[in-house]
C-alpha cells in the first residue's frame, strides 16, 4: 500500500506507481479488496479531508489502438479496457469467437482523437455520465466543458428529435443543442456531436464507464 500526507482541504497527485507484480497495475483503493474509491495512476485528489490509505490493484489491462482487434476466443475477464480511435474514424475493434464472453470488471474507455474541424460526430459502445468525460489537447492540458468559446473550449450536443420535426426542410443543424447538465449520461449506441472552439491540431476525448462487471457488447451484469 502507499500512504499519503497532506494539510486538510489541499490536492495531491499521485505519484506514479512502482510496485511491481505478476499482473498489470490496474488502479488505487481506498479499500485492500478494491471495493472503496478508486484512482487512477498519478491522479489528483481534491480536498483530502483525512489521511488516506491507497491500495495497489492488479489485473489484466487491454488497450485496443485504432487499426488493431482483440480476439477472445474463450470466456475471458479484463480489469480494464481501452479502445482507441484516430481522427480518420479508424476504431479498434473486439471479435468474440463463437459463444466467448468478454466481462469487464472495472472500467471500459473510449478515447477518440479529433482534429481541428469544428464538429465531430460520434457514438459510444456503453452509457456514460458527461462528469466522466474529459477533453485534453496535444501539450495533455484539460480542456474546459462549457457552452461557448468566451467560457470554454468544447461541449457535447444532442439531437433533439422535437426540434427535428418543428424545422423539418430546414438544415438539420437546428436539430442539435448543447448539453448544459453536466449530470446528462450519454447513452449507447446513440449519435452525439463534439462542438468545440479550440485551435489545436489534435484532441483526445475520452469517454470513461465506471460501471462495474460488464459484458461486451455493452450488458451490465
Amino acid at each position: 500500500h502507499y500512504s499519503i500526507s497532506q494539510s486538510h482541504g489541499k490536492s495531491v497527485k499521485l505519484p506514479k506507481n512502482t510496485f511491481s507484480n505478476d499482473l498489470d497495475f490496474a488502479f488505487w483503493n481506498t479499500s485492500p479488496d478494491g471495493s472503496g474509491l478508486q484512482y487512477a495512476d498519478e491522479a489528483t485528489i481534491d480536498n483530502i479531508s483525512e489521511d488516506i490509505t491507497l491500495y495497489a490493484q492488479w489485473g489484466r489491462i487491454e488497450t485496443i489502438d485504432s487499426q488493431e482487434t482483440l480476439s477472445i476466443e474463450e470466456n475471458t475477464t479484463i480489469n480494464k479496457l481501452t479502445i482507441k480511435s484516430d481522427v480518420n474514424g479508424n476504431t479498434g475493434e473486439i471479435k468474440l469467437a463463437n459463444n466467448a464472453q468478454l466481462t469487464i470488471t472495472n472500467e471500459i474507455i473510449s478515447e477518440k482523437e479529433i482534429d481541428n474541424l469544428r464538429y465531430h460526430f460520434f457514438s459510444l459502445p456503453f452509457d456514460c455520465n458527461i462528469t466522466d468525460v474529459e477533453a485534453i489537447n496535444e501539450n495533455k492540458e484539460k480542456l474546459t466543458y462549457a457552452p461557448n468559446a468566451t467560457d470554454g473550449d468544447w461541449v457535447i450536443c444532442r439531437y433533439d428529435q422535437t426540434l427535428a420535426a418543428n424545422n423539418a426542410g430546414s438544415s438539420t443543424t437546428n436539430a442539435w443543442i448543447e448539453i448544459l447538465d453536466q449530470n446528462y449520461t450519454l447513452k449507447a449506441n446513440q449519435g452525439y456531436i463534439v462542438g468545440h472552439f479550440f485551435n489545436y491540431e489534435k484532441v483526445t476525448i475520452k469517454f470513461t464507464s465506471k460501471e462495474h462487471n460488464y459484458k461486451w457488447p455493452y450488458q451490465t451484469v
